[in-house]
């Protein structure tokens, strides 16, 4: 377990991605302790990190853009390696996402603040969640 400024978060074995991920304690839906003993994962070099998030090649590389004060906001998921660059305005950086879902919660996270530029599916996911979510709530009367 880890904590991070107010949240806490798990540092585990995914099964579902064959690798080492961090979780946050308060996204967890449920949890089940598994009859399988621990095995240990010859892949995993240093399973202790000062980064919370550390990309896999398998992720969902999508490249977003920001005003300079938002920078401070989305620090945690920016890569020190490759800093946002300043283009007209705008700062735009690449920043990997383990799938679709944690963008999406990524960008709701921070209404306002980041724009999605691409890719094409990034952006489509992000549009289609603001569409139900929009749905959703003309349709509930609380819109």
């Amino acid at each position: 377990l880890e904590a991070r400024d107010n949240t806490w978060y798990l540092r585990a074995w995914c099964h579902s991605r064959e690798a080492l991920r961090v979780f946050r304690l308060d996204r967890m839906g449920q949890v089940e302790a598994l009859s399988a003993p621990v095995a240990e994962h010859p892949d995993v070099s240093q399973p202790e990190s000062w980064q919370i998030f550390d990309p896999s090649s398998a992720d969902l590389q999508v490249v977003i853009e920001c005003d300079a004060h938002a920078l401070a906001l989305i620090a945690e998921y920016l890569d020190r390696h490759n800093p946002p660059e300043k283009e007209g305005d705008v700062f735009v950086a690449t920043i990997p996402f383990a799938h679709e879902n944690a963008l999406v919660r990524f960008v709701c996270s921070h209404p306002g603040v980041v724009r999605v530029r691409g890719p094409e599916s990034a952006k489509a996911a992000v549009r289609d969640f603001a569409r139900r979510a929009l749905h959703a709530s003309e349709t509930s009367g609380d819109g």
